[in-house]
């Protein structure tokens, strides 16, 4: 597989995971170690940090938000 088409079925699992409100999937979309900047400045270092923060989203705020391909 090319790393364009990793690239680009990395990023379907994301939106897939965003779409479908899965904090996990979204999450395995990203390194143990990552560094990750939200729409407002937050900042998180690490996976964890960064599930935990979407699993609230996702059940308050960004409920059936989408991300389309």
């Amino acid at each position: 597989m090319t790393d364009d088409a990793q690239l680009t079925a990395l990023f379907q699992r994301m939106c897939q995971a965003w779409t479908d409100g899965d904090a996990q999937a979204y999450g395995a979309c990203f390194t143990a170690d990552s560094d990750y900047v939200s729409f407002d400045g937050a900042r998180v270092v690490g996976r964890e940090p960064m599930v935990e923060a979407h699993d609230r989203l996702f059940r308050g705020v960004l409920t059936g938000s989408s991300k389309e391909t």
